[in-house]
């Protein structure tokens, strides 16, 4: 068995954290896409067919394939190329969504496994990387786009994971009612009348084969489904401001919040300073915002419930 030598592991070291800190920076024109093409070699590190992984990727061949994740052993199901492998390096490489010691605490005297929702489930990354936070959850995963749900259903059959992991296939709002959708993978969002992230990149759409698709879903009342729920995942493209400035935010039973906020529909300017705002108003307490740019960030939000007297 060969072992790296110790100057070649530094130098993999220093070559993966300068490809971090440029991934990190401001995004600016047509250094976008190479940016990302960075990142999807950083992904490949997350699965056990790590070169076909990057192959797949790095000549933009675009099907569907199933990975198995190193540690977990688990399997992801994506399409190549581009936008699903961004997810697996922004929530398995980077562990976006992994919770702070404040949120173990918030939940630690629940007395049993927690009850997670996750909206905007994608294909499963996050459900899966919240379920190594939590082996013992359940997982009620939220996933309106057709195309990102049939992935999502054949993670969890996959994972034999049906009996810890209920997927709903519908969007959320403040009511009930329907939408229409459009976009590609982590890109499906409300149709309205923005600049589209595919207008400021073109290869966007290039990478996925031709125009995004549009879909009239169902919406649920968020506030139904989240009655009795310890931990939320909320990422959902510029429709989470209705349910953040929504006054049942305050009586939400959920212990732990962590969202990604963006520029889009946010009622003012500065998104970070926003999301701050109505998460407090609604009584938790809100960590410094993280992985921002562009007007798109994360942050984690906590509280313990009252003790009546």
């Amino acid at each position: 068995m060969s072992v790296a030598s110790p100057s070649r592991s530094l130098v993999g070291r220093i070559a993966r954290r300068v490809v971090v800190r440029a991934l990190s920076a401001p995004l600016e024109g047509g250094e976008v896409e190479l940016r990302m093409r960075a990142a999807m070699v950083l992904a490949s590190g997350r699965v056990r067919e790590r070169t076909r992984f990057a192959l797949n990727e790095l000549l933009w061949r675009r099907g569907v394939r199933a990975y198995t994740l190193r540690g977990s052993g688990r399997t992801i199901v994506l399409r190549h190329p581009m936008s699903d492998a961004w997810v697996v390096h922004e929530v398995l490489e980077r562990h976006a969504y992994a919770p702070p010691p404040e949120v173990r605490d918030a939940l630690a005297d629940l007395g049993r496994p927690p009850r997670i929702a996750d909206l905007g489930a994608h294909v499963g990354t996050t459900t899966l990387e919240l379920l190594d936070a939590w082996p013992d959850a359940s997982i009620v995963a939220v996933e309106p786009n057709p195309d990102n749900a049939a992935l999502l259903r054949r993670m969890v059959t996959r994972n034999a994971l049906s009996d810890r992991v209920r997927i709903e296939q519908v969007a959320v709002g403040v009511a009930e009612g329907s939408i229409e959708m459009t976009g590609f993978s982590i890109l499906s969002h409300v149709v309205r009348d923005e600049v589209e992230t595919t207008d400021l990149w073109p290869w966007v759409a290039k990478a996925a084969g031709g125009p995004p698709p549009t879909h009239r879903v169902r919406v649920v009342d968020a506030f139904d489904l989240l009655r009795d729920v310890d931990v939320v995942k909320l990422d959902i493209e510029g429709a989470e401001w209705a349910i953040l400035d929504d006054p049942r935010m305050a009586e939400l039973p959920a212990r732990a919040i962590v969202l990604e906020f963006h520029w889009q529909s946010a009622p003012g300017p500065d998104a970070s300073v926003e999301v701050v705002r109505a998460l407090s108003a609604a009584g938790y307490e809100v960590g410094d915002p993280f992985d921002e740019h562009d007007g798109v960030g994360m942050v984690w939000a906590w509280r313990r419930p009252t003790t009546a007297t």
